[in-house]
């Protein structure tokens, strides 16, 4: 376990690659911050590899993400209000729409790597991800510049 100044922890565990068997990798961040002021995250990623042979290797991965804004929608102090203030206030909503920027993301993939000769490999991957956002209703909402225009 590793616990780095900020708050933030972290778990890892290794063994030994070789052929025929599988390395493990796991770790996991915990970043706590202020609870109504920062956002707040969860990041676990994970991967299974697999060696079947000095030439071929297949590993499955994924990770599990999660952020949290604190406070509520109308307190503009809070890391939830902020956002709301910014992107959401004034403009076109639903009646049953709910600013609330928190969200999840889980991703799961598998790739298969050819290593034909030394310093080349040839791989495929899939991946899948789900996005579980926590708005609700619908709201029209114009862009806003996150950073200035180019002159």
């Amino acid at each position: 376990m590793i616990f780095a100044p900020n708050g933030a922890y972290s778990k890892q565990r290794d063994e030994t690659e070789a052929y025929g068997k599988s390395l493990i990798t796991v770790a996991c961040c915990l970043c706590n911050t202020s609870p109504k002021r920062l956002p707040q995250s969860l990041w676990y990623p994970w991967c299974v590899q697999h060696n079947w042979d000095p030439y071929w290797s297949s590993s499955l991965f994924g990770s599990y993400s999660a952020v949290r804004y604190g406070g509520n929608a109308a307190d503009i102090a809070t890391a939830n209000g902020a956002f709301c203030a910014n992107y959401v206030l004034g403009k076109v909503t639903s009646a049953d729409f709910s600013c609330n920027p928190d969200f999840n993301i889980a991703q799961l993939g598998v790739v298969t790597r050819w290593t034909p000769v030394k310093n080349l490999t040839f791989s495929a991957e899939v991946m899948w991800t789900h996005l579980d956002q926590k708005f609700t209703g619908s709201a029209v909402l114009t862009p806003t510049a996150p950073k200035p225009t180019a002159v």
